[in-house]
């Protein structure tokens, strides 16, 4: 895939474009742009380690924050509205995760939940009000 084939970080509603700090998506990300962006098709991505799947993940939540888009194009969410369950295999992994999205998407009162296995201070409210939970396989409740 050339420059020319590449999906623009503009392609994404006015709102979205400032969380990427990159100008155009890489080859992965360009090619499943329309399936994660614009379609609600059930998708298994096998790619590389570095090779762009997190950044495939937020275009399936952006997809879904843009049901919220106002016709003004302003940001209206109610807490707790969008759930999305993001299973990562470690901890760590799942805390950097939980560090980046809640810089990304708290300003528009996306609320991002870490629910693993050795935190058990689990509230139902707290659940309830997370729009992007964040786990890992070892849940135990």
């Amino acid at each position: 895939m050339d420059l020319y084939t590449l999906k623009s970080v503009s392609d994404l509603p006015l709102p979205f474009r400032s969380i990427y700090s990159f100008r155009y998506f890489n080859s992965l990300q360009s090619e499943c742009f329309p399936s994660c962006f614009h379609s609600d098709i059930n998708m298994v991505i096998s790619a590389p380690t570095g090779s762009g799947k997190t950044v495939l993940f937020e275009l399936c939540i952006l997809r879904l924050l843009s049901r919220f888009i106002t016709d003004e194009m302003k940001f209206n969410h109610a807490k707790g509205t969008l759930k999305t369950i993001y299973i990562a295999p470690s901890k760590a992994l799942v805390q950097e995760k939980l560090r980046d999205w809640s810089r990304k998407f708290g300003s528009w009162g996306i609320n991002c939940l870490e629910l693993t296995g050795d935190n058990d201070a689990y509230k139902t409210r707290n659940i309830q009000e997370a729009d992007i939970i964040l786990t890992t396989p070892e849940v135990t409740m």
